[in-house]
């Protein structure tokens, strides 16, 4: 089973907060919402702990987006630490509102060798999942493939991560997959490997994210409504979902959230 929500508060909700978002989600059938942290995590304890009971009473599964200031290969040992930080809080607040997956983009080349970006990736998630797990926080980081070959984080590299980190889940983006080589990015190639390597129950437990996406030779440039761009389009993603037999959260990111989240549920 695949739940279906959106990044962040749906556009059609009677106010721009998590509270009234997850309120809309259940109005609308939807399953889960993505609470966005990507300009900071600006929520306090208690309202973290009331949205917890809130989606549990409206049965929505909740998930969080870190911010966009992380690169866990910055060569700057204070962005390093300031990147753990903000996926530390992100993780924090995200235990108190109930949210298990902890999405967030890993980081950026910097023109250096691969192997070492992803040795250093590597210690960074191996020491955050120790202090995690010593918090007993309960909470999956689930780093994303990312949409241009710049940025640390395609579907391979996560994959070896997944492999590599105890615990370590994955957000695994359609759009992003698509765009990061251009309109090449194939979702089966990736999908077939992910199972072999990390096994059929990965795949029923997989965080997703989808959108159009518009693209150059050098990857992702936006995200845009479904039909707008028709790439990839949803035929392809839900294919996949239901060839893999897929499980876990698909949150959308178009702009027009909920129309293409409901798109998406109705035809899986």
């Amino acid at each position: 089973m695949i739940k279906v929500g959106t990044a962040g508060t749906p556009n059609s909700a009677e106010k721009r907060t998590s509270f009234h978002g997850v309120t809309r989600i259940r109005e609308l059938g939807l399953d889960a919402m993505e609470v966005e942290f990507t300009y900071g995590v600006r929520m306090g304890n208690a309202t973290a702990r009331q949205l917890k009971k809130h989606a549990e009473e409206n049965n929505v599964s909740l998930s969080v987006h870190g911010p966009y200031y992380i690169n866990l290969n910055a060569r700057e040992a204070k962005k390093r630490k300031d990147s753990e930080r903000r996926i530390l809080e992100s993780c924090e607040k995200g235990a108190l509102m109930g949210a298990r997956n902890i999405c967030f983009h890993p980081g950026f080349y910097l023109k250096q060798d691969p192997d070492l970006v992803y040795a250093n990736v590597y210690d960074e998630l191996m020491a955050l999942t120790e202090i995690i797990e010593k918090k007993e926080l309960g909470v999956r980081l689930c780093p994303e493939t990312t949409g241009k070959p710049t940025q640390f984080g395609s579907w391979e590299e996560l994959m070896r991560l997944c492999s590599d980190v105890p615990g370590l889940g994955m957000t695994f983006d359609f759009s992003h997959v698509y765009a990061r080589e251009a309109g090449k990015g194939d979702f089966d190639e990736a999908l077939k490997a992910m199972k072999k390597e990390l096994g059929a129950s990965f795949l029923h437990d997989l965080h997703m994210h989808f959108s159009g996406i518009i693209y150059t030779e050098k990857g992702e440039r936006s995200h845009c409504d479904m039909d707008d761009c028709g790439e990839p389009g949803f035929k392809p993603i839900t294919d996949s979902m239901k060839k893999w037999h897929l499980g876990g959260t698909a949150i959308c990111e178009s702009p027009n959230l909920e129309t293409d989240a409901l798109k998406l549920k109705k035809m899986l």
